[in-house]
């Protein structure tokens, strides 16, 4: 990846820091379309809408900076907190999906000879 662009999304990341501590940011893997990059920030459940919101704001006007000055396009997406209890339900479902398909393989190599009896685990 192209340095300076690396150095803006630390600036960025930085700032977003900078207005909210005590929010998590992370980057996203997947790069759609014409951007550079994509941040997603979590700020704590005890935030309202309206405060997640003028995050936004701010954060989407230094992001249009960024953009005339640099031509990079970095999206920021701020997470409501309902918006990350449903992503969190999502993920569980995902993850006990993916357990149970797991669990079935090593059940079947158990039967084989091929592993030892997985441990019953609470579902």
């Amino acid at each position: 990846m192209d340095m300076s662009l690396e150095l803006q999304i630390e600036d960025l990341v930085s700032f977003i820091k900078e207005l909210a501590p005590e929010v998590r940011v992370e980057r996203e893997n997947v790069i759609y379309e014409d951007e550079h990059a994509n941040l997603k920030v979590y700020p704590p459940l005890t935030w309202d809408e309206d405060r997640c919101f003028e995050l936004q704001d701010r954060i989407a006007e230094r992001v249009v900076d960024a953009l005339i000055d640099t031509g990079y396009l970095i999206l920021v997406g701020v997470y409501t907190p309902q918006q990350q209890i449903e992503l969190a339900r999502q993920r569980s479902a995902t993850a006990r999906k993916q357990w149970q398909a797991a669990d079935q393989v090593l059940r079947q190599a158990a039967v084989v000879g091929l592993a030892p009896m997985p441990a019953a685990v609470a579902a």
